[in-house]
């Protein structure tokens, strides 16, 4: 999740890798989608802007993985996948297969994506990408509290009272900006994820590998959130899970680092 200004401000701000997600419209159109909320830019435009930028930056590869495609006409997910992928590559951007990702070097693929007099742009679709997602990793924690039966009173006759049945209510305990406490409770278990992603698990040869730098986010913290009248950007600038992510990183201690993904990129993104 980034802020406004498109692709171009997050490759100004060092984003050189996306996670696209693919939209198919009734229309024929292809535009772009997170979760259920579809953005209505043409995939052709966002990829587009990406080409522009890497034609007046030599050296330099830019990545696109694509995934999760989704179509407003829902019986249509395998033609969503076959018309994004032609809009994709009009672009000029250039398709990398698993085969590419286990034997191309670093040259191999700037001199495969390249762009006239600039740099590199590529793109493979999810099945080339190991994205190490782990959904438990949240900044809003919530528990499950039965409340015993209560009685209510009937306000226009104050002598009279009905019992209220025992339920569940969810109960926030917490969020990854909140309390010394609550901070560490919530960081412990994405530093444990970070170098486990990082250092012991050994990653494939024939996949992109990501280690996923933000909070994941479900109905319920999306709920917590919105009612702390915070959104997911806020949330990573309040924990301030980029600068403590880059400060670890500039110690040199993480060895298997290769995709970084991120929110908001332009705050400590580079």
């Amino acid at each position: 999740t980034q802020p406004s200004g498109g692709f171009l401000k997050q490759l100004g701000c060092g984003a050189r890798a996306f996670d696209l997600r693919p939209y198919l419209k009734k229309d024929g159109t292809v535009v772009m989608h997170h979760g259920m909320i579809p953005f209505f830019t043409d995939i052709r435009v966002a990829v587009g802007d990406i080409i522009k930028w890497s034609e007046r930056h030599k050296n330099t590869i830019v990545f696109i993985s694509v995934d999760s495609c989704a179509s407003e006409d829902k019986s249509e997910g395998k033609k969503c996948v076959i018309e994004a992928d032609k809009m994709i590559d009009s672009t000029g951007a250039v398709y990398l297969d698993c085969h590419d990702v286990a034997k191309m070097t670093v040259g191999q693929i700037l001199a495969h994506g390249k762009q006239k007099n600039g740099g590199s742009v590529v793109y493979t679709w999810a099945n080339c990408v190991e994205s190490n997602y782990d959904a438990t990793i949240k900044c809003y924690g919530s528990e499950e509290r039965r409340l015993g039966k209560i009685d209510l009173v009937d306000p226009s006759n104050i002598t009279s009272t009905a019992m209220a049945p025992e339920r569940e209510l969810e109960v926030e305990t917490g969020t990854c900006y909140g309390t010394v406490a609550d901070r560490k409770r919530f960081f412990d278990p994405f530093w444990k994820y970070f170098d486990y992603t990082t250092n012991t698990a050994t990653p494939p040869t024939d996949r992109m590998y990501v280690t996923q730098a933000h909070w994941q986010y479900d109905e319920e913290s999306v709920l917590a959130g919105t009612a702390r009248l915070s959104c997911i950007i806020n949330g990573e600038r309040s924990s301030k899970m980029n600068e403590k992510v880059a400060g670890e990183i500039r110690t040199g201690n993480h060895k298997n680092l290769f995709l970084l993904q991120v929110d908001n990129v332009c705050n400590h993104g580079i």
